[in-house]
């Protein structure tokens, strides 16, 4: 191990880090994992935003089967999954879109808690 300097970027502080001596590490690879360890709010925040994107997973997986056929849910499940992780990785609360008659409302809670909403848009419409 060997002890190099990253910067977080979220607060600027300099965080003095134990890294592998085997792995040629960038600026910016240092960075990041200086900015994964720092305390400071936004870096604990987005850390823990990010730890509840396990969760969404294992929701998806639930509710869209890997072994599902139709191309279209797993189109639908990979937007999920990918709206989920940019939830985990910024401050992007909610997500929503529409698809056939359903329309996706993804959110993350302030309990930061993942809630899917699948809604039916189907309109009824009968003429006499």
């Amino acid at each position: 191990m060997k002890t190099v300097n990253g910067v977080c970027k979220y607060c600027g502080q300099m965080r003095i880090l134990q890294v592998s001596e085997d792995k040629a590490y960038t600026n910016e690879d240092l960075d990041r994992i200086a900015a994964s360890e720092c305390d400071c709010d936004v870096a604990t925040l987005l850390r823990k935003r990010n730890m509840a994107f396990g969760n969404l997973e294992g929701m998806l997986d639930e509710r869209f089967p890997d072994d599902a056929t139709d191309d279209k849910e797993k189109v639908i499940k990979e937007l999920l999954r990918t709206g989920g992780k940019l939830m985990g990785e910024t401050t992007i609360d909610s997500l929503s879109f529409a698809s056939g008659s359903k329309k996706y409302s993804l959110s993350l809670s302030q309990k930061l808690t993942f809630k899917l909403k699948i809604a039916n848009t189907e309109t009824e419409v009968q003429e006499a």
